[in-house]
């Protein structure tokens, strides 16, 4: 009997791993992020919610955050999300709800961050992107987590970095987030991962190093990470 197509099997899992990596390098030498992706509304003028919007918006309010205005994207074409911005009762810690339609495809994250006493971020999402910039962030993902979840999770992760020292005050949660994208992009750039596209240094795209890097943190660190949490080799 012929088993030689076992062997193709076999290989199927790798080739298709190889396709998804040199996918995720091509987008990622081919997508231009922006530095600051929305403009602020005026009150009354937001954008129309979503569903997951409105959905952590009562748990944002039941929590005590404090709304602090929306914007709507300003890149075009493929992307369309609406961002809301909120501010924990003592400011150490603030959340930003995106929502809407990227590539013509639903789309939903949700980050909370607090700047911590030596000057890092602590960042708790439930999508991958942006989160667990060595150096610069504490990132930790929980796919498809409730805002009340990452609420939990976010202010457990806070004791530890912290311990008895407070984490800076975010006074305006839409300027916080605007400097920690500006840090993140400043840091990619430093270290040749990143380069901009404009003397404005409004928008930059990965360098082929950035690119191979970011899939590979995707790829294969966040799920390696995933799995030392679960066996409790990794705390937070």
């Amino acid at each position: 009997m012929d088993y030689d197509w076992l062997g193709w099997v076999c290989l199927l899992p790798p080739l298709t791993l190889v396709g998804l990596a040199v996918l995720g390098v091509a987008i990622n030498l081919w997508e231009k992020h922006a530095v600051r992706p929305f403009d602020l509304t005026d009150e009354g003028h937001e954008p129309p919610a979503t569903a997951y919007s409105d959905k952590a918006a009562g748990a944002a309010e039941a929590a005590g955050y404090e709304y602090a205005g929306a914007a709507a994207d300003n890149r075009g074409g493929l992307y369309g999300l609406v961002f809301e911005f909120w501010a924990s009762p003592d400011r150490a810690v603030a959340a930003v709800v995106a929502s809407g339609r990227m590539a013509g495809a639903p789309a939903n994250l949700t980050y909370l961050y607090s700047v911590l006493p030596d000057d890092r971020y602590l960042l708790t999402s439930d999508d991958a992107a942006g989160v667990g910039l060595p150096g610069l962030v504490v990132g930790q993902v929980w796919l498809v987590a409730t805002f009340d979840q990452l609420h939990d999770r976010h202010h457990r992760r806070l004791r530890e970095p912290c311990g008895d020292d407070r984490p800076a005050a975010v006074a305006d949660p839409v300027a916080g987030f605007v400097e920690l994208r500006e840090r993140t992009a400043d840091w990619a750039v430093a270290r040749g991962r990143a380069r901009y596209t404009d003397d404005d240094r409004a928008t930059y795209r990965c360098t082929l190093r950035g690119a191979v890097w970011l899939t590979a943190k995707v790829v294969v660190g966040h799920p390696l990470v995933g799995l030392a949490r679960s066996l409790g080799l990794r705390r937070y």
